[in-house]
């Protein structure tokens, strides 16, 4: 069991005075989210899967090499966004497991997992080149 932080005891202790504040004001979680949107709590309440699934990219350890090659110190001055492979390879649910694997194993480089997107293009899991030797491939 790892041992318990100030950090953690704080952010517990912070948790139960906002919660006991909520009830003493009678807000709901919904109006306790609109007031405080920015804090965890806040985000917890009104956050949905749907309201952070976005597949802009993807960003590796390969993604972060490649841009320290090229950038040097710049790369101090990049955001994530600016870095990230904004074409990565996916594959679709219904594909076959060794389609994946081709496309995990295909140049310029060899990737470790692939995106697996819906028609819409929308995010729903993801497959692993380990997870596709562990099933036998």
């Amino acid at each position: 069991m790892a041992p318990v932080t100030s950090t953690a005891i704080q952010m517990v202790f912070g948790d139960t005075v906002a919660t006991a504040l909520m009830g003493a004001r009678n807000l709901s979680k919904e109006e306790y989210a609109a007031n405080h949107p920015a804090g965890r709590i806040g985000k917890s309440l009104i956050f949905k899967v749907k309201d952070v699934i976005h597949l802009t990219g993807t960003f590796t350890d390969g993604d972060l090499r490649r841009t320290l090659k090229a950038s040097g110190e710049g790369i101090f001055k990049l955001t994530v966004g600016e870095m990230c492979n904004r074409n990565p390879r996916t594959v679709s649910p219904d594909a076959m497991a060794v389609e994946a694997m081709k496309k995990m194993e295909s140049p310029p480089s060899p990737v470790q997992f692939l995106p697996v997107i819906k028609d819409d293009n929308i995010l729903i899991g993801i497959v692993t080149l380990h997870g596709l030797v562990s099933a036998g491939l």
